[in-house]
């Protein structure tokens, strides 16, 4: 007995013993993975509280754990089980949030994968739409790897950008009609970035408290808002300018700037923001409380998500001037749609308002926008990220060969086309330029290639569409890219017309899009001047409708047109019309003359 008695006093003092190592052990561990960034418990404060509960209780088993998961996933698209695939990921992401490979790769496999196994567009719809908010998930818990942007820009500039898939329309279809209702049909984006950090706004609010000069007083300055508001931020106790407080000795007046500043920049998605913006001009919670439906916050939210708008109970509840009235709706539709892109989305509607002005006016109901977007994203974490790069640049040259949304009617939604964005070629080129030459030598290589592709189509493009001298200064630029290339001795004219035909049977779908709308916009042009030279742009644009259509019978993959002569021919015509409004009747009657009987030769 005694003899146990000892055995059993030795083992729990070695055991005490080893339990207070282990724990000066696990306190040196700790601040090594507090070193290098890697201790999750650290990193949950703003993280799901699955993620969270996953992290503290589980602690190291997590690992073992996603991998038995991860393996019984691929058993489970094998039997076609899809569904609790589905759920397995979200499981395997919540215990594995740093695990970005697995994460993209399930999410991959969603809108890939398992997407082709069902039939109908909107079936695939589901799946593809499975692997974004899987995506978005990750995004939402994930402390920011640049692979994992650019494999979710992968998703738009590929899966639903590019003509692969058979149901790739109605990918376009449904995320151009997700983003009218989040951002609407044609966003202001600079009021949805600006709108609630209006500095009219504070000056109102320093109005009332007696300081009625803080407009004048940043003008004197030559002190923009934007500049008070990056001192303030970068301030160590958010302490306002001395030259500001020079002025505005009020504590009142002075917390108020301060607080105006915080709310809007670090607090802006926030309820409480739109209460205190508000504050002083409407009795928000008042006029939410007087709504039909007696509304709270949270209930108010989800109704204006469901409709894509401010809900009319809430605007007729806004009694003010007619002027006054619009800048308070546009007020709250402006922070309550970004607030709503954040947080579904994880789209900063400040930062696509600058992705904007760095790019030119793009179009965020097209798929190849945010590409661009997540790839800027993926550069913000690490600028030398080479993928993320040459992801801006394809994607950059994709919103010029298809993006500019020709959109379906606002009707009924039920199609979607899009067309050669002419428009922002100059800018486009200016930056794929730049980014080649930012570039080490040894990494220029496909960005040229690419580059020189791009000149090509801008060649074809400014030289049917009739705009000779950009032709010109576009093969200029060619010629001096590539001098030795023989292709590019000839003359202009000599140049274009093999582009547009001989090689027509190696165009994409896109190129050959460019090349015949801009067959038909000079035909629609010509009419100003004549109608011989419309007919010859017109018979010209059906041949090359017909020849596309010939030349591409045998190809593997995606054959032909995905639209009809007759549909392109109206997006043209009501292209000119737009320029010239007071030349429509000759237009429209032109296209009634030649219409029928190109639509009946296209039946046949």
């Amino acid at each position: 007995m005694r003899r146990n008695f000892l055995y059993k006093t030795g083992a729990l003092i070695l055991m005490l013993l080893l339990l207070v190592s282990s724990s000066f052990q696990q306190l040196k561990l700790d601040s090594m993975r507090n070193e290098m960034g890697i201790n999750d418990s650290n990193d949950i404060g703003d993280k799901s509280p699955a993620v969270v509960f996953t992290t503290i209780a589980l602690g190291s088993f997590r690992g073992f754990i996603a991998n038995l998961l991860f393996l019984r996933s691929n058993r489970m698209q094998e039997e076609r089980r899809y569904y609790e695939l589905h759920q397995l990921a979200k499981w395997i992401r919540n215990l594995q949030p740093r695990y970005t490979k697995a994460i993209a790769f399930m999410a991959w496999n969603m809108s890939y994968n398992i997407s082709v196994t069902f039939d109908t567009p909107q079936e695939r719809w589901v799946w593809v739409r499975k692997g974004i908010d899987l995506y978005l998930d990750a995004i939402k818990n994930h402390s920011g790897d640049p692979d994992l942007y650019w494999e979710f820009g992968w998703i738009f500039q590929h899966k639903m950008g590019m003509n692969l898939d058979d149901a790739n329309r109605y990918y376009k279809q449904q995320w151009a009609l997700m983003m009218v209702k989040l951002l609407k049909e044609n966003p202001d984006m600079d009021l949805l970035a600006n709108g609630p950090r209006n500095p009219g706004i504070l000056h109102s609010k320093l109005d009332r408290l007696g300081f009625k000069e803080f407009t004048e007083l940043l003008d004197a300055y030559k002190m923009p808002y934007s500049e008070l508001s990056s001192a303030v931020l970068a301030s160590k106790d958010f302490e306002l300018p001395a030259k500001i407080t020079k002025y505005i000795k009020d504590e009142k007046q002075q917390a108020e700037i301060v607080e105006f500043i915080k709310r809007t920049e670090l607090k802006r998605h926030e309820p409480e923001t739109i209460f205190y913006l508000l504050d002083g001009i409407v009795d928000f919670e008042k006029v939410l409380a007087e709504t039909s439906e007696k509304w709270d916050f949270e209930n108010f939210e989800k109704r204006f998500r469901e409709l894509g708008r401010l809900p009319q109970d809430v605007s007729d509840g806004i009694v003010l001037a007619p002027k006054a009235k619009k800048e308070i709706v546009d007020l709250i539709d402006s922070f309550m749609r970004d607030k709503w892109a954040w947080d579904e989305y994880r789209l900063d509607v400040r930062r696509m308002s600058q992705i904007n002005d760095e790019y030119g006016a793009l179009d965020w109901r097209v798929a190849e926008t945010h590409a661009i977007y997540w790839a800027k994203v993926g550069l913000d974490k690490n600028p030398d990220h080479i993928q993320c790069t040459r992801m801006v640049s394809q994607a950059l040259k994709d919103v010029v060969d298809r993006g500019r949304l020709l959109y379906f009617t606002s009707e009924t939604h039920q199609s979607i086309d899009w067309t050669y964005n002419v428009d922002i070629v100059d800018t486009v080129s200016e930056l794929l330029e730049e980014n080649i030459e930012n570039l080490p030598e040894d990494k220029r290589s496909t960005f040229e290639t690419g580059y020189r592709n791009f000149l090509i189509d801008a060649v074809v493009a400014m030289y049917t569409y009739n705009k000779k001298k950009r032709a010109k200064f576009y093969y200029d630029k060619l010629k001096k890219r590539d001098p030795g290339n023989p292709n590019y001795k000839k003359p202009l004219n000599q140049f274009v017309t093999p582009e547009v035909g001989e090689d027509l049977g190696s165009m994409n779908e896109d190129q050959a899009r460019l090349v015949l709308e801009g067959f038909l916009i000079r035909s629609f042009q010509q009419v100003l001047y004549g109608e011989d030279q419309a007919v010859f742009w017109f018979t010209r644009a059906a041949n090359v409708y017909q020849m596309f259509k010939k030349k591409t019978a045998n190809r593997k993959g995606r054959q032909g047109w995905t639209s009809s002569f007759s549909d392109m021919a109206i997006r043209a015509k009501d292209y000119v019309i737009k320029q010239v409004p007071e030349r429509a009747l000759d237009i429209n009657n032109f296209y009634d003359s030649l219409i029928k009987s190109q639509s009946s030769d296209e039946k046949k």
